[in-house]
């Protein structure tokens, strides 16, 4: 590992070095660049960059690569210049240099020596280039790790701190002398524990009711299935024994209007003006015969025996009725009570003292 971290410091001491000096090579690399942007259309829309970014990999191959053909034409240039120059000495000086085959051998072995140097240095560049890429790559995975595992110790710093925060808290809201000991979180747990078996024993009874429950109420309602024929027919039974109840209703109006016309008919046939009852066992029933003084019949019955008792005119002046009365209320006949009275309030208290207690009984046979 020495030698990398060498090799960088070198070439971070060399590039501080070519920024500091003004070489007169950036000049010709921007006048280059510039002739080659006017003669090439390609050159024109992509243009190379001023500056690479020294922390894009590929920034720094695409300046690499730019610089080595800047490179290879400015060589070639020079060499042109160079033999230019040789050949206007040769022509133009009185006396050309005597040119050897001994002179072309050492420029040969010269040049063969300079490509050879030149050769091992692009290998050794080469070499350089791929331990680069090596240590990149190394130094990728290193850097994601150790990236990583900053994450984790930042994340776990927090964590600790959070943690010390939650101690610190626990440690304020329970004081020393509030804290349980180890004996009594024992019993505590046990305590809790024997809850718990507790309830789960109740949990699993309430399942079983549940399921029973379920089971009955299924049955249920199965019966209550089976029930529904019935109930449409009970409600239809209901519905009929409604509209009948209607019916007869309407028949029993009937009746009572029919019998409350037959008993106003009655009544003015036997010129009754009025029926009351003046007590639990007393009736009284009022005569307005035509052509005949009105009157009111009050007949007592025995409350015991429901028998007639008494019976007497509540109007003064009348008739005496006592024998009329005793008769009836020997024989209970209440109709021959009521008829004896009509003919006798008709005929009048003369009718009665001349023909005796004979007429009357005539009149009741």
């Amino acid at each position: 590992m020495a030698a990398p971290l060498d090799a960088a410091d070198d070439f971070t001491k060399l590039q501080d070095g070519i920024q500091q000096s003004e070489l007169h090579i950036y000049a010709l690399k921007a006048e280059f660049q510039g002739q080659a942007t006017a003669n090439s259309q390609q050159q024109e829309q992509e243009q190379p960059p001023e500056s690479a970014d020294l922390a894009n990999p590929a920034a720094i191959e695409q300046e690499t690569l730019t610089q080595k053909d800047f490179f290879s034409k400015l060589k070639f240039k020079y060499i042109e210049h160079a033999a230019k120059d040789k050949f206007l000495k040769h022509i133009l000086s009185e006396e050309p240099p005597p040119i050897s085959s001994e002179d072309n051998t050492a420029l040969d072995n010269e040049n063969t020596a300079a490509k050879a140097q030149l050769k091992s240095a692009k290998v050794a560049l080469e070499d350089q280039y791929a331990r680069i890429r090596t240590e990149a790559d190394g130094a990728a995975v290193r850097h994601a790790r150790i990236k990583a595992d900053a994450d984790e110790a930042a994340q776990l710093a927090r964590k600790i701190a959070d943690m010390k925060l939650e101690i610190a808290r626990l440690r304020a809201a329970h004081p020393p002398e509030e804290r349980l000991t180890i004996p009594e979180a024992e019993s505590l747990f046990e305590t809790q524990n024997s809850t718990i078996e507790t309830l789960d024993a109740d949990l699993v009874a309430l399942n079983a009711r549940v399921a029973s429950t379920e089971t009955a109420l299924a049955a249920s309602t199965a019966e209550l299935d089976g029930l529904v024929p019935a109930r449409v027919k009970a409600e239809a039974e209901a519905a009929e024994a409604v509209r009948g109840s209607e019916r007869g209703k309407e028949t029993m109006a009937r009746l009572c209007a029919w019998y409350t016309s037959a008993l106003k008919l009655q009544m003015a046939l036997f010129g009754i003006s009025g029926i009351s009852a003046v007590s639990e066992n007393e009736l009284r029933i009022a005569y307005a015969p035509p052509g005949a003084r009105a009157y009111t019949l009050s007949m007592v019955f025995n409350p015991a025996t429901r028998r007639l008792a008494n019976a007497r005119v509540v109007e003064p002046g009348m008739p005496d009725i006592q024998e009329i009365v005793e008769l009836a209320v020997n024989a209970n006949d209440v109709p021959r009570l009521v008829r004896d009275v009509g003919v006798m309030m008709r005929r009048g208290n003369s009718a009665l003292g001349t023909g005796g207690h004979p007429g009357v009984n005539g009149l009741g046979a």
